[in-house]
């Protein structure tokens, strides 16, 4: 059998070719579009990376500062007596402060408790 070439004549060429253009020009500007994602991604992982390398170094350098301060224990043992019984005044304070932290959230508690049953017996009524 001889190959025998064959042509099919195409009517309307000139629109094929333009279409074909219109739709290599989109290919065109989704590649472009892909690669500056691609571009932007790349970069910020590089930041990422380099914001990594720093946050291990400030931590490092934290902790030689840490190290570097004194101790709270050492402190107090330096101190003047009369500073003593101002701390003990501070620290009744505190403890009173909070009494009445845990006496203001439980009431809120009792209030939260009594609106909750408020709105059953009006569910019931319904």
């Amino acid at each position: 059998m001889t190959s025998e070439k064959r042509f099919v004549g195409i009517s309307r060429a000139r629109d094929i070719r333009i279409t074909n253009l219109e739709t290599a020009k989109e290919v065109i500007k989704s590649t472009k579009s892909y690669y500056r994602l691609e571009m932007t991604r790349n970069k910020k992982l590089n930041l990422l990376n380099g914001l990594k390398k720093e946050c291990k170094e400030l931590s490092l350098l934290f902790t030689k500062l840490y190290d570097f301060f004194p101790d709270h224990e050492i402190l107090e043992g330096r101190k003047k007596p009369s500073m003593r019984l101002e701390q003990t005044k501070i620290k009744r304070r505190s403890k009173s402060t909070l009494k009445s932290k845990k006496d203001h959230s439980e009431s809120e508690i009792e209030k939260l408790e009594k609106a909750l049953a408020n709105v059953e017996s009006k569910l019931k009524d319904l």
